[in-house]
Parts: C-alpha cells; sequence; structure tokens
C-alpha cells in the first residue's frame, strides 16, 4: 500500500456516502478508510457501495484496501452507536468488529467466509493505557483472518511505542492529523520509518492553509502546471505519508490523481534537482514545541 496516491476518506458523507465512494472507485481510488462511528461516518454505505463494486468478484475486492475504525463509547452518539456501550469493553471490541465485517461484505451471500477488513484501527487511545491494551488485545483475536492488519489513529508516541513494545500483533498503521500543533508528528514519523509502520495524514490541507503559499509549494506546482493542492500533497507524499483525501468533487477526485502522479513522476526524473525544494519545505514542518519527553500531546478523534 506504500505506493498509492491517496486513500479516500469517507467522514461526514452523511448520505452522500454511497454514491461518493463509488465516484472515487471509478477515478480510481483503491484504498477507503471510514469507522463503526455513525455519527461521523456512513460505514454500512460504503460497504454498499463496495458490493456494488465487486458484485461478488474476489479478485476485484483484493485490488483494494478498505480501512475501518473501532471507536470508543464516549466518541460515539448513543442514539447511535453500533455496539452494546453497557457491555464490557471487550464485548464493545467484538460486537463493533462484527458490525463492521456485516457492513464492510463485498459478498452479498449473508455467511460468506471470504469477506474481511484490510485494517482496523483504534479511533484514539482508551482512557488508560492498559484499556488501551485490552482493547487491542482483543482486535488481535481476528487477525489475519478477518482482519490483515492493525493500527492506531489520534495518538502520540507514547501510546505507539507502548503497543509495539506489548503488542503481539504490532501497530502497521498510524493516522494523524498532518498539522504545525504537533509538529508535523516527526517523531511518530520518524519512528514510523524505523519500524516499516505506515504513516497516514488528515486534515492536509484544511490545517495548512499557509503551506499552500510556501515557496516550495508554488515552485513546484509553477515548475509542473500544477494545483498549489496537488504540489502540497505530492511533497507531503515525499516525505513517505501516505495522505487522506476527501473531496466531494468528483473533477477533484480525477485531477488529484492525475496531477500528483504527474508530479511525482517528475519528482522522480528530477530528484537531484529537487532534493533542496525537499530540503526547503522541511523547514516549513519544523515542530513549534514539543513535550519534555519529545512526544506530542494525545489527540482527541477528530476523523
Amino acid at each position: 500500500m506504500s505506493d498509492l496516491p491517496f486513500v479516500y476518506g469517507t467522514a461526514w458523507k452523511n448520505d452522500e456516502t454511497a454514491c461518493l465512494v463509488s465516484q472515487a472507485l471509478d477515478a480510481g481510488f483503491i484504498a477507503f478508510d471510514t469507522a463503526a462511528q455513525p455519527k461521523n461516518y456512513r460505514e454500512d454505505m460504503v460497504g454498499q457501495a463496495l458490493r456494488a463494486h465487486c458484485g461478488n468478484d474476489t479478485s476485484k475486492r483484493e485490488s483494494l484496501f478498505i480501512q475501518t475504525k473501532f471507536t470508543p463509547s464516549w466518541s460515539q452518539d448513543l442514539d447511535s452507536i453500533p455496539y452494546n456501550a453497557a457491555g464490557t469493553l471487550e464485548d464493545q471490541v467484538r460486537d463493533s468488529i462484527q458490525r463492521s465485517l456485516w457492513n464492510l461484505r463485498f459478498s452479498v451471500d449473508q455467511d460468506d467466509s471470504r469477506n474481511y477488513i484490510d485494517a482496523v484501527l483504534l479511533h484514539t487511545p482508551l482512557k488508560s493505557i492498559d484499556d488501551t491494551l485490552r482493547a487491542w488485545q482483543v482486535l488481535e483475536e481476528f487477525v489475519p483472518r478477518k482482519i490483515k492488519q492493525l493500527g492506531i489513529a489520534n495518538t502520540n508516541l507514547t501510546v505507539l511505542k507502548f503497543l509495539w513494545t506489548k503488542a503481539t500483533t504490532k501497530p502497521g498503521i498510524v493516522q494523524n492529523p498532518f498539522h504545525a500543533k504537533s509538529g508535523y508528528d516527526m517523531d511518530i514519523r520518524s519512528f514510523c520509518r524505523k519500524t516499516g509502520v505506515m504513516y497516514q495524514s488528515f486534515l492536509t490541507l484544511t490545517a495548512n492553509e499557509h503551506l499552500l503559499i510556501s515557496p516550495p509549494v508554488i515552485e513546484v506546482a509553477l515548475a509542473t502546471q500544477a494545483s498549489p493542492e496537488s504540489a502540497l500533497y505530492a511533497l507531503t507524499m515525499a516525505l513517505g505519508v501516505i495522505v487522506l483525501n476527501g473531496t466531494k468533487s468528483k473533477s477533484h477526485m480525477l485531477s488529484d490523481l492525475q496531477e500528483v502522479a504527474r508530479i511525482m513522476s517528475w519528482m522522480r526524473a528530477k530528484k537531484s534537482e529537487n532534493d533542496h525544494v525537499m530540503l526547503r519545505f522541511g523547514k516549513f514542518l519544523e515542530p513549534e514545541s514539543e513535550q519534555e519527553d519529545g512526544s506530542s500531546r494525545p489527540l482527541p478523534p477528530t476523523a
């Protein structure tokens, strides 16, 4: 998955979710992010679009990457929570995963053993480190038959390192907001590079309007006759980041994929010339501040 141009983000799409996911599939997106959190995501509609696309074809399903999340009860709307909030944490996780497997089935057969999820993330660390590990250990019960990979979102380095040390199934994905307040997660991204963990970013555009007008981004945009948005995406991806893209515009779905692919090809062809651009871009990502232990603060689940 490391060579994917984007993961299509389905947060806040509401009743448009199935239509937008179908449009993203038609445009060429092959990776999709959702969550078992009905107040912000329609996981069921992602599955609806998935079944329409795959039509029970296993090879079509295997060409896609479908990712969802377990969201703790305190970040749910209790009127739509997808599990019994009064149950034990273990039961909450198991019930949530069973619901996600049903929602995201690619086959119309009710008991088809072929159904699986490529990745499940903890939407956020839980209120204690012990509870975070308890939830993780339940997720491990589904690996590798029903869940291929585990990860965590909205986390800090302390929690990530704890899971890496204690868990049997190591974290394979981190998904965090990409912004100056967290120092662009330089410490976490460094850990991810060393351990082979995939780092996914969200809020890449909306939290970084200042980067859209930065000299490196404008230079790349002008040189490739692309938009500043596509240039920022490409420079971020050149750092080894997998970017979530949640556009609702069909034309932007196509142009984002095409422009970023063109910019990345241009950057590879002119690597030696563009090293200085990456260095200058990196200066704009230097942390504003850090905790005393060098880790960023925990983050609430925002996507």
